[in-house]
């Protein structure tokens, strides 16, 4: 699962720098590019696509240090912190925002749970 999600993650950061490289060399032009580049980089895209598409959809994320730590922190109905970090990991899935009747909160979901377990496992095998 990390290997294909990084895999994807990489031919989308190469997609991403190819279609900045050619709006640099055009000095931010809107240029279209030549259609042999853009089929590559339709082609890296596609290629990404393809690889999380095997990916089920309840697959806990890839947690990174920072987000296993927030995540580990959260007490029961305080808010996530920071903010931008409380909605990234929202978007994630891992985390969702309740409502409560004077108070908001953050919580884990079944797929923030899955994503920690599988976190503290892969540090139990690594160390």
């Amino acid at each position: 699962m990390r290997i294909i999600t990084l895999t994807a993650d990489e031919y989308l950061d190469k997609a991403k720098d190819k279609r900045k490289q050619w709006a640099d060399l055009c000095d931010g032009a809107d240029t279209p590019m030549p259609d042999s580049l853009a089929a590559v980089v339709s082609d890296m895209e596609n290629k990404a696509n393809r690889l999380k598409a095997l990916l089920e959809p309840d697959d806990p994320p890839l947690l990174d240090g920072r987000d296993i730590a927030i995540l580990k922190e959260l007490q029961p109905h305080d808010v996530a912190e920071p903010a931008e970090e409380s909605q990234r990991l929202r978007e994630l899935g891992v985390l969702e925002r309740r409502y409560d009747i004077d108070q908001v909160f953050d919580a884990l979901t079944d797929k923030g749970e899955k994503a920690l377990e599988f976190a503290s496992h892969v540090e139990r095998t690594v160390y």
